[in-house]
């Protein structure tokens, strides 16, 4: 993941060591030299964003420097450091050619102005029509198709809702690929270049959870015996992807709505509050607003994290996307296993589009793993798919939706998947794409456990 990239040009680097941490605790790479010949080689050899110039080295050697950097690099931040207030210095700086210069006292604040701002803002105009197209990539095997209406009108309003760098709830079921809208959300917003980074909270116990988002402090508790920093630090100027938001405690959802509204996280274990500049989608499979009615979701949380609402439909609801899906998670799959170029037999693609997909996107990739490791041909056959597929096409050929209720749509499936893994809950799990934690809680509200677990 690329991060800013700062050379340093300075004849006196241990007068500024705060500066330098101060920079560092941005999220930014700093590269020092001492000499404006070296900084001429760096910055033709390798990616360079901004250039920070001490004006305490010989003053033509450095007015030189900063007009071979505005000549050379004109979209190049051209940034000047000066220790005290010099009026013609200052002017002959910025006739060579200096975009800004900086004085002291310099701040964090001052920094995310007039640095990091400016490098934001330039990086914003890239072009970002590229990211935007039928399909989004990320990891191998891992994308966005978007034949269908209701994906084409998602993808349409995705560029805007990045642009707004407001906070983002985005619904639906289990394996639509929420996390990959997410991704795709950071990727088209101006801060691409700093950190994702994805948590689910349905694997965290509560004491964990807190620790995990804000961080400690040593011997804040039992095991913690070194301080560390929690994901919202990790994740300063990028985005913060919460995912299974439901399942988040009555009692941290309070602690992440001061967060939101202070933009700065207290460690577990200390009074000091840190400064975070973090964007946050949150996504579940659970209606937060019916939470909120029966008091299990906090209703200010609710409207501070649903300033957007993004709502991905199952796939049995786009049927134009599951071939299309299936073509790439097929080609994906026969390369990894070396196979070469597969394609779907004419009667496996009509049982594809038979079959409702309770399991969603994550499901079909499933299917399309086993049949590559299954297919004797270049061709996959009926035969190679799972039991699960073709005992259990229940789509009427008028409606893409049958009578029944979501649950009980989901309750069938993760009967189905539960004898499919021969009772082993852990393996249940990890086959519908969940926490063992989630699947036991959603187990127990359809009465399927016994009374004492």
């Amino acid at each position: 993941m690329q991060i800013p990239q700062i050379l340093f040009v300075t004849i006196r680097s241990d007068d500024y060591r705060e500066l330098l941490k101060l920079l560092e605790s941005l999220n930014t790479q700093i590269i020092i030299t001492d000499n404006s010949e070296r900084a001429k080689v760096i910055v033709e050899r390798r990616r360079v964003d901004a250039v920070v110039t001490d004006y305490q080295q010989p003053e033509e050697q450095v007015l030189n420097w900063i007009s071979h950097i505005r000549k050379s690099f004109p979209q190049m931040l051209n940034i000047v450091l000066f220790t005290q207030e010099h009026a013609r210095a200052i002017l002959a700086a910025f006739r060579a050619g200096a975009t800004d210069v900086l004085l002291p006292p310099i701040s964090r604040e001052l920094l995310q102005q007039r640095l990091l701002g400016p490098l934001l803002d330039s990086w914003k105009s890239e072009r970002q029509d590229s990211v935007i197209a039928k399909s989004i990539p990320r990891d191998e095997g891992q994308y966005i198709v978007a034949e269908s209406a209701a994906m084409k009108r998602i993808m349409d309003i995705l560029p805007k809702i990045a642009a707004a760098n407001s906070h983002v709830l985005i619904e639906g079921e289990s394996g639509t690929g929420k996390e990959l809208i997410a991704r795709a959300i950071h990727g088209l917003s101006n801060r691409r270049i700093f950190p994702f980074i994805a948590v689910n909270a349905a694997t965290l116990p509560e004491g964990l959870l807190e620790s995990e988002l804000f961080g400690h402090v040593k011997g804040s508790f039992t095991s913690a015996i070194s301080s560390r920093k929690g994901l919202f630090e990790h994740a300063h100027h990028g985005v913060l992807f919460l995912d299974e938001i439901a399942d988040v405690p009555l009692s941290v959802q309070a602690k992440l709505l001061r967060v939101i509204q202070d933009g700065a996280v207290r460690r577990v274990g200390s009074n000091d509050y840190v400064w975070v500049d973090v964007r946050l989608i949150t996504a579940t499979n659970r209606g937060l607003g019916d939470l909120v009615e029966k008091k299990l979701f906090r209703q200010d949380l609710y409207y501070r994290l649903n300033v957007f609402s993004v709502c991905l439909p199952p796939l049995r609801q786009r049927a134009a996307d599951i071939l299309p899906l299936a073509e790439k998670a097929l080609d994906s799959f026969a390369r990894k296993a070396g196979k070469g170029p597969m394609v779907l037999a004419a009667e496996t693609q009509e049982l594809f589009l038979k079959y409702d997909w309770p399991g969603n996107v994550r499901e079909l990739e499933n299917v399309i793993e086993r049949a590559v490791a299954l297919a004797q041909s270049k061709v996959i056959q009926v035969d190679d798919l799972s039991n699960l597929v073709h005992g259990n096409v229940n789509r009427p050929s008028g409606n893409p939706t049958d009578s029944a209720t979501l649950a009980a749509v989901e309750q069938r499936h993760i009967l189905s998947i539960l004898e499919q893994a021969e009772g082993n809950r852990a393996s249940a799990a990890e086959i519908l794409g969940i926490s063992r934690t989630t699947l036991w809680r959603k187990l127990r509200e359809y009465g399927m456990t016994q009374p004492d677990e």
